[in-house]
């Protein structure tokens, strides 16, 4: 599967044309996927878009903030010292 079929596939809540906006988690399967991307170079994914889809089926705004929104993963939490009395 090419990366444009696996951002599109995995994203689809987000990049939707026509549907609320959503949150997309850093660590959730789109945002790997994004960043699976050399770059996260979402112009590339939009550019690999046909007319038709960028009409009808996708939302290229939303494609390109994904670029920015799957930035780096979240840190691990932070281990909590537990007190022992």
């Amino acid at each position: 599967m090419e990366q444009k079929e696996k951002v599109l596939l995995h994203c689809i809540a987000f990049t939707e044309r026509g549907t609320p906006p959503i949150a997309v988690h850093r660590d959730s399967v789109c945002c790997e996927t994004v960043r699976a991307v050399p770059n996260r170079e979402m112009r590339c994914i939009v550019e690999l878009l046909t007319d038709e889809e960028k009409k009808k089926k996708y939302d290229v705004h939303r494609i390109l903030a994904l670029k920015l929104i799957c930035g780096q993963r979240s840190p691990p939490a932070p281990k909590q010292n537990k007190i022992i009395v």
